[in-house]
């Protein structure tokens, strides 16, 4: 099901110095129409034989893990009455494939049987093996059914970066773990990807997963275009994203005189249907001087915008340098806090010489006297440097003199005192 819908979008702008272009904010909720979409791929999807592929993670991390929540949610596998459950074990390769088939719910006991009487967790984590695996199965089942992948693992996969040939074309992907230790950024990343969801099971119930899972026609946010097509690099959130009120999309475009369009794209991950909203951007109008002054100091909506690309990183990507770098440099320059960054509130020009942080170029005055003073310092702290540097040559010298004074009564003259080369 496609369908446009041209919305006018009141444009909110910040003309800050150390801002480009034209912020957007976009609070999205499901249209009647939208909803209707969504309850007839719900009836689609549940008039179809299901098949769920569950992921099994028996690396030698997990060992020592508490899987007891875990394997609750395999027990209650079969209220989602799927015809088939196939069970992939899996540590640094496949270690095994077994299929169940659930005529009922108590028939989910043997899954959790056949995972309990698992006796050794060893080896590295190739998470990519596992996915690539559920990707044969979407493969060879295309139009045939419904197909779910549940992951269970703590997500530090081994192989380094989780690669997988094609996201798209794998089924929805609900990454679950027990594990209050593990890689979330990994397990949310690959799940959003899929259009799924993830799971903190030390954070919610077992019972929230199959909650979720039966209901797996509820559409996703997948990206956002311009008006000739092309993708929004620095529209937020970037991967996809369940549309649960309050849903936002923040975005920004190069500043420009003309009209833009933005499309926002949807999808239904567990049947592949597609629809599409389109707002109209109006040409940006001459901004009265009181209200860009307030805009000015007041910058919220590009803060706003950092704050959810800080997010995505936070959330979807390495927790390493070059994450913690880019997060630390959208703080500093849109003025916000997180994990990596703090806030001090300064009023005075005294505090900033305390605290030796340079003012904003907002206060000019500030700014420029901060410079004078910290010159003054230097030159100041340049002259100590130097009178103490004489003071210790002085004393060096006294105790030299004392040093090679004679038993005897006489004493050497000052000139025959050497001094090291370094005074």
């Amino acid at each position: 099901a496609w369908k446009k819908r041209k919305e006018k979008l009141k444009l909110v702008t910040n003309t800050i110095p150390w801002t480009e272009g034209w912020f957007f904010f976009l609070s999205q909720s499901l249209t009647r129409q939208e909803e209707r979409i969504s309850e007839v791929q719900q009836n689609v999807y549940e008039q179809r034989e299901t098949h769920i592929v569950v992921l099994w993670d028996a690396s030698r991390s997990r060992g020592a893990t508490d899987l007891s929540k875990e394997m609750a949610v395999l027990r209650s596998l079969g209220q989602l009455s799927p015809s088939f459950v196939t069970l992939v074990v899996f540590a640094e390769d496949i270690v095994s494939e077994s299929q169940f088939k659930l005529l009922r719910a108590a028939d989910a006991e043997q899954i959790a049987q056949h995972v309990y009487d698992l006796q050794v967790y060893d080896g590295a984590t190739n998470i990519s093996a596992a996915l690539n695996k559920l990707g044969k199965y979407a493969s060879t089942e295309v139009g045939t059914g419904n197909l779910l992948g549940l992951l269970f693992s703590d997500g530090f996969n081994n192989w380094g970066e989780v690669t997988v040939a094609e996201y798209v074309k794998l089924p929805p992907l609900y990454a679950i773990t027990a594990s209050p230790a593990a890689d979330f950024a990994t397990l949310k990343r690959v799940s959003a990807k899929t259009g799924g969801l993830f799971f903190n099971l030390a954070a919610v119930p077992p019972e929230s997963v199959i909650a979720e899972a039966r209901v797996p026609a509820r559409p996703r946010f997948s990206h956002a275009c311009d008006i000739v097509g092309r993708r929004l690099a620095e529209a937020f959130p970037a991967t996809p994203a369940v549309i649960t009120p309050p849903f936002v999309v923040m975005g920004r475009i190069p500043e420009t005189n003309r009209e833009e369009e933005i499309t926002l794209h949807f999808f239904f991950p567990s049947t592949s249907s597609t629809f599409a909203r389109m707002y109209r951007v109006p040409r940006p109008q001459a901004t009265p001087s009181g209200a860009e002054s307030e805009i000015r100091a007041n910058p919220i909506l590009a803060r706003l915008w950092a704050q959810k690309q800080t997010e995505e990183l936070s959330n979807f990507y390495p927790d390493n340098e070059q994450t913690r770098q880019k997060i630390v440099s959208l703080a500093r320059r849109y003025q916000f806090v997180t994990p990596q960054t703090s806030l001090i509130v300064l009023e005075t020009l005294e505090q900033y010489l305390k605290h030796h942080i340079e003012p904003p170029e907002s206060l000019p005055d500030v700014h420029r006297e901060y410079f004078l003073r910290i010159e003054e310092q230097k030159t100041r702290d340049s002259e100590k440097c130097c009178q103490k540097s004489a003071r210790i040559v002085d004393m060096w010298r006294r105790r030299l003199f004392w040093f090679n004074t004679m038993y005897d009564g006489t004493t050497p003259e000052q000139s025959q005192i050497v001094l090291p080369s370094f005074l």
